[in-house]
Parts: C-alpha cells; sequence; structure tokens
C-alpha cells in the first residue's frame, strides 16, 4: 500500500505525541509499518542510554515521589526521547509509576500535593514541606533577614562515578546577603539509602559545598509558627475507608 502525502504529514506531526500502534490504528496500518516508515523519514530516535541520561531519569522518578504526577511530556523533552521509549526504560529500572498517572491530577495532587503554587510565583513544588519552607524563607526576606533562594538551581555531578547516583540537586539555593556565597538546604522527611549516597559524594567530591538538611524536626519546629507564614498549608486529611 502506497503512502499518501497526507498519511505522512499526520506521522511528521504526531510521531512524537503518539504511539506507534495509536498512529497505526488512526491510519488503518499495522503498528510494525508505521515503525518502518518513521524509521525510513528520519523520525526514530536513538533508543541507547548514555550514563547521564540514566542518571538523569533516576532522578527525575525519585524526585517526583511515589504519589506525584509524573511529567512524561516534559521528561521527554529534556530527554530529546518519545515518552514511550522513557516509560519503557522506567520500567526496565524499576522506576515505573505508571498507575499514578492515571489518576486524575486533582487526585494525585490531592494525595502528594506536589504542584504549582501560585503564591510562590507559580513555582512548582513536590510537597507541601518544600512549597511552606519556600514561604518561610519569602518571610525572612520580608524581615530583611535573607537576600534571596532559588529552587532546584544546581546540580552537582560526580564525574568518576560510571554506574548508580551520579548526580545530586539540592531543593533551594540560599544567599543570606547579597555578598555572601550561596548555601543549599534539603528539604527531607526521612533519608534513604540513595539520598545518604548523594550526601556522602557530596562531601568527597565537593567538601566545600554547605547543605544542611532540613528534617522531621526541624519542620515540626517551624510549624509551631505556621500563623505568621502566609500561605502556610497543612496536609489534606487522610480518608479511611469504612
Amino acid at each position: 500500500m502506497n503512502w499518501s502525502d497526507k498519511d505522512i504529514a499526520f506521522i511528521r506531526l504526531n510521531y512524537q505525541a503518539m504511539s506507534h500502534k495509536k498512529i497505526g490504528e488512526t491510519l488503518n496500518r499495522t503498528e510494525a509499518s508505521i515503525r518502518n516508515k518513521c524509521w525510513r523519514l528520519g523520525l526514530i530516535e536513538d533508543n541507547r542510554w548514555t550514563d547521564s541520561e540514566v542518571e538523569l531519569l533516576r532522578d527525575f522518578y525519585e524526585k517526583a515521589g511515589k504519589t506525584a504526577p509524573i511529567n512524561l511530556q516534559g521528561l521527554s523533552a529534556i530527554l530529546g526521547k518519545h515518552k514511550t521509549n522513557v516509560c519503557r526504560k522506567a520500567r526496565e529500572l524499576g522506576l515505573d509509576t505508571c498507575q499514578y498517572r492515571k489518576r486524575k491530577p486533582e487526585q494525585v495532587y490531592s494525595r502528594s500535593n506536589a504542584g504549582k503554587r501560585k503564591d510562590i510565583g507559580d513555582t512548582y513544588f513536590r510537597s507541601n514541606w518544600e512549597a511552606n519552607y519556600a514561604r518561610y524563607l519569602n518571610l525572612l526576606i520580608e524581615k530583611e533577614k535573607l537576600f534571596k533562594w532559588e529552587y532546584e538551581a544546581d546540580t552537582f555531578w560526580f564525574e568518576k562515578i560510571k554506574r548508580g547516583t551520579r548526580s545530586y540537586t539540592p531543593d533551594f539555593k540560599i544567599w543570606e546577603t547579597k555578598d555572601s556565597s550561596p548555601y543549599y538546604v534539603e528539604v527531607k522527611g526521612w533519608m534513604d539509602a540513595k539520598s545518604k549516597t548523594k550526601l556522602k559524594r557530596m562531601q568527597t567530591y565537593y567538601p566545600n559545598t554547605r547543605i544542611e538538611i532540613f528534617g522531621a524536626a526541624e519542620y515540626k519546629e517551624l510549624s509551631k509558627n505556621k500563623a505568621l507564614i502566609a500561605g502556610w498549608e497543612d496536609p489534606p486529611p487522610r480518608i479511611r475507608n469504612r
């Protein structure tokens, strides 16, 4: 069967957003024929993954967390790979959380509180802990006790590490004054093995970089003054099955 210009135009327009199977169903063709045509048109990507790409994929899924929505479209754009390929690689690495993407966004948000906050520059935070800590920093800025902060501003790479944890992106980068050197704060409710590894490697590769952990004890102490922090959000009540 010959390919019409209209069919080819449809493939070029949708090959990144749709799977080969979906395109085939739309054009009444087999999935294999669509894949072959994409290859002939030079649209098939290189399916090989570099160590840096794998580490970025791992870090993205870890940051999102088990109950946070995975933005496959955004991650695919960053990696320059089709989202089907990204999801497949995540499954191979044991990172897949597709079941959470099937929920409605508002349902996911209500459990994880991951999402953008309009009162904090429309910044996307992965938890209400991070959002509340950012509001606390803004309060310090208002009181002229802090100069500025940035969220996930820098990524530190462990160049000699070829497998496993090869990079680290702290949550907050903070300047106490205009002329002071910045330091970093990680908002962490609990410290898993990978997080511990990242911090140990930071001590080895970047010994002069100051990193502070804002953990459960610190957050509990901060929450005692939540009435003073504009926009403070409490976690939603747990819904128990009867």
